[in-house]
């Protein structure tokens, strides 16, 4: 039974591998500000399933109650010198009626510049989530799609870019605290 459960991770982490998860789904009062970070990320083939650890520190602010403006500093990326952020905005446009989630949409960008070979990437990405409140402290889960799209015609080593739309499904569950 044990190996079992040892042989599902890595299977359950390849299955749900992103590039970074909606930063903020739901989002925050009006004046609130959230100080934060993430630990997560793809999994590569390494002589089998290896999750790859991905970092970031991030800061959002509550610029009106459906309202939030956010920004990450990818710190993994900055040890193998890159300079790499995502920002946005996270706004909710339908509220949550008995079974019929909130929902809310997050545009924004990801952009990433390798020092040593002054080179710079940028990709647009729109999350899309649909989130359900709960209990006296508003808990919430929710599902939703972080989809990132590629400009570039090429990939590394000048291949061919073939998939300019990477679409990660994600779910989740956040509780909330004083």
């Amino acid at each position: 039974m044990q190996k079992k459960l040892l042989w599902l991770l890595p299977v359950l982490i390849a299955i749900n591998q992103a590039c970074a998860p909606s930063r903020f789904v739901e989002p925050l009062e009006k004046g609130e500000v959230s100080v934060g970070g993430t630990f997560g990320g793809p999994v590569i083939d390494f002589g089998g399933p290896i999750p790859m650890p991905v970092t970031t520190i991030e800061v959002g602010y509550g610029l009106d109650t459906n309202l939030t403006v956010f920004g990450a500093v990818h710190t993994t990326a900055a040890v193998f010198g890159n300079f790499q952020l995502d920002a946005g905005v996270s706004y909710k446009f339908l509220e949550q009626k008995k079974f019929i989630p909130n929902i809310s949409v997050a545009p924004g960008f990801n952009f990433i510049y390798n020092i040593e070979n002054r080179i710079a990437k940028f990709w647009p990405k729109l999350d899309i989530n649909a989130f359900w409140n709960y209990g006296e402290r508003r808990n919430y889960f929710y599902v939703g799609a972080n989809n990132y799209f590629e400009l570039s015609k090429t990939m590394a080593l000048d291949q061919e870019q073939i998939s300019p739309w990477l679409f990660n499904p994600q779910f989740g569950h956040v509780f909330k605290g004083k």
